[in-house]
């Protein structure tokens, strides 16, 4: 499969919009302590994430003049993190994801501007934008939870708690693995190696032991997420709508 500008286009706001999310929701007690390090008010902590969260639905809009403005938008908050960072002379490495997530909101505005000029130019199907969100999901939280000690990871999933390290680390590895096949399936769409039915079956059992595991042990909000994310895999693998 040829990777279109229009496909490009969605992996990108995809990629944006899961960095917000996963910043700004899943380690919000980091950007907590950031803003306390750098003597930056509450109001203006929680108007910021208002706005990052505004920007970043803006970016699955159909319009795409509404896309390259929420990716404008997010670009304009990276230019400030980056000056702040500046001013408070932080080292590189603090710097690089403000960078690259303006770098990726340019690219975003860029090709937005292009396809505006070719009106006919086909854009993802939906079953394109979720193999992608599910390469996401499970690739690089597969990886996250991978290379995460053991203790950190203890603390932020309750489950970590009740099986061996080898076998957490194993459900990582086939994350990884399935979440690739997802995305697999959608570059080599001409292969002969079914690589959305192997990724997505063996998801699916994942995705039932996770929420057999959490009925188990008494976890219960995070059933509705894990049969959730069972609904999109199932979609993806035996398409229905």
């Amino acid at each position: 499969m040829t990777i279109t500008m229009p496909l490009a286009l969605e992996i990108l706001s995809i990629l944006v919009f899961g960095s917000i999310i996963f910043v700004w929701g899943i380690r919000y007690n980091n950007i907590k302590d950031e803003f306390k390090h750098f003597k930056l008010p509450n109001w203006l902590r929680d108007l910021v994430g208002i706005f990052k969260f505004s920007f970043a639905i803006m970016l699955f809009n159909e319009n795409l003049e509404v896309v390259r403005l929420g990716a404008l938008g997010i670009a304009v908050l990276m230019i400030a993190a980056l000056l702040t960072h500046v001013r408070l002379k932080s080292d590189a490495p603090r710097m690089l994801p403000s960078f690259s997530l303006l770098c990726a909101c340019i690219a975003i505005a860029y090709m937005c501007t292009q396809l505006l000029s070719r009106p006919n130019c086909p854009m993802p199907t939906l079953q394109e934008s979720l193999q992608v969100l599910l390469f996401l999901i499970f690739a690089l939280g597969g990886a996250y939870r991978f290379f995460q000690p053991i203790d950190v990871l203890a603390k932020r999933m309750l489950w970590v708690n009740y099986f061996k390290p080898i076998t957490v680390r194993t459900i990582a590895v086939i994350e990884v693995l399935c979440g690739t096949g997802m995305l697999l399936a959608l570059l080599l769409s001409n292969s002969t190696i079914p690589f959305l039915l192997y990724s997505g079956c063996l998801l699916m059992l994942t995705m039932l032991g996770a929420a057999i595991t959490h009925v188990i042990i008494g976890d219960y909000k995070q059933i509705i997420g894990n049969m959730f994310i069972l609904l999109i895999i199932y979609q993806v693998t035996f398409p229905v709508f």
